[in-house]
């Protein structure tokens, strides 16, 4: 289980084919699975493991910010495509 404040410590390895181990009970506690994939950072000289849905989030809170309110990009997109495609 992780600690209160969100942390959790356990010793890991790097294996003869240069995979890193990740103890069962650290998996356990974060719910990750078999082929589950991962952003792999370099901050500060540690490694951060980052899974792919938390970066589509985080980067969909970046672009949001800069989208005016109440606007679809999505369909502003599919406008725009729209257009291109009368003018051909």
């Amino acid at each position: 289980m992780i600690k209160k404040g969100g942390k959790m410590d356990a010793m890991v390895r790097i294996d003869k084919a240069g995979r890193l181990v990740v103890p069962a009970n650290l998996r356990k506690a974060l719910k990750i699975k078999t082929g589950d994939k991962f952003i792999a950072q370099v901050k500060n000289g540690s490694i951060r493991l980052i899974p792919i849905y938390q970066a589509v989030s985080l980067a969909q809170k970046v672009v949001k910010q800069y989208a005016p309110a109440g606007t679809s990009q999505a369909d502003e997109l599919i406008q725009a495509r729209r257009e291109e495609a009368r003018g051909e």
